[in-house]
């Protein structure tokens, strides 16, 4: 069971990292000047998103374990797609609107090249498998959803009930029909699930919790600042967004510390606690304005006069 401490700080991440990651597409549509200098931060607060869906999602399998694994599987796909869906139609008739109407905005500026089918495939995440990043260019965000899902399928057979052959099988099956992109970044995720299934081995006291937190800050302050990117740069070509594997998983302990560090605070800090109720409300519409904070920049961009 997640305590209301540790769940406070997950929202307080997620609320944060959802708001730098439209802080950073600001400039893409003339709403900022370009302050961004090759820092591509609003790609390593996709990361702590996966550390905390492995954390949450783990959570969610203890407490469905008894129903099963089709359960499980069925509460994961429909927490994904009952908001993908939506959100592709409107997105869809977005990119229809900036497509038949005069403004500011170039084609290239929110399409790309075969957009049925780029549609077609994030519909069924298979926007990343292997070498493809096919994902149409509005909805940039579906790249961490369709790793999310592969996460989630792979989670949930090494916790099935079945002989090991069998899982093995299937994890091996899995594997090859994803690729090796979004393996890469697999460790970040399954960081969420270690940290939530093994923490109360590992609880820290409450200064040991404040040492871990104070290192998880210091970390990401660190990794934000010095815009280390390797082995190369996020969303170029091989790998696209697994490019820089290396320094995003050196960046996913530093919410791992955070997590780990507030899980052994006795109470929530008083600043904290006194901004539940917005942290609360913010993290209920995360997902959403995730995924549609693109769109709408391109959309308020285009008649109002803002270019890129």
């Amino acid at each position: 069971m997640i305590s209301p401490t540790v769940s406070l700080v997950l929202d307080f991440l997620r609320v944060g990292s959802a708001l730098l990651v439209v802080v950073y597409h600001l400039p893409n549509y003339g709403f900022a000047a370009d302050f961004r200098g090759g820092n591509s931060f609003g790609h390593l607060m996709v990361v702590v998103f996966f550390v905390l869906s492995g954390y949450v999602v783990a959570a969610a399998e203890e407490r469905e374990r008894t129903r099963g694994a089709w359960a499980y599987a069925v509460a994961r796909v429909s927490r994904i797609f009952s908001v993908l869906w939506p959100v592709l139609l409107v997105v869809g008739g977005i990119e229809w609107v900036l497509a038949h109407t005069a403004g500011s905005l170039r084609p290239e500026d929110f399409s790309r090249d075969g957009a049925g089918a780029r549609y077609a495939l994030t519909a069924v995440m298979a926007n990343e498998v292997w070498w493809w990043s096919s994902a149409p260019l509005l909805m940039g965000p579906a790249w961490s959803l369709a790793y999310e899902v592969y996460y989630y399928a792979l989670y949930g057979i090494a916790c099935a009930p079945w002989r090991w052959r069998t899982k093995g099988a299937l994890l091996g099956l899995g594997l090859l029909v994803i690729g090796p992109k979004a393996c890469l970044l697999a460790p970040a995720w399954f960081l969420g699930v270690a940290l939530y299934r093994w923490g109360d081995a590992v609880r820290p006291s409450v200064a040991g919790g404040w040492a871990g937190i104070g290192a998880g800050v210091g970390l990401g302050a660190w990794a934000l600042a010095s815009g280390w990117y390797f082995p190369g740069y996020p969303a170029e070509a091989p790998l696209y967004f697994s490019n820089s594997w290396v320094s995003d998983l050196v960046f996913a302990i530093s919410p791992g510390l955070v997590i780990w560090g507030a899980s052994g605070l006795v109470r929530t800090p008083g600043w904290l606690a006194r901004i539940e109720g917005p942290i609360r409300g913010l993290a209920a519409v995360s997902f959403t304005l995730y995924l549609m904070h693109r769109p709408l920049l391109a959309l308020v961009a285009h008649f109002s006069g803002h270019d890129r």
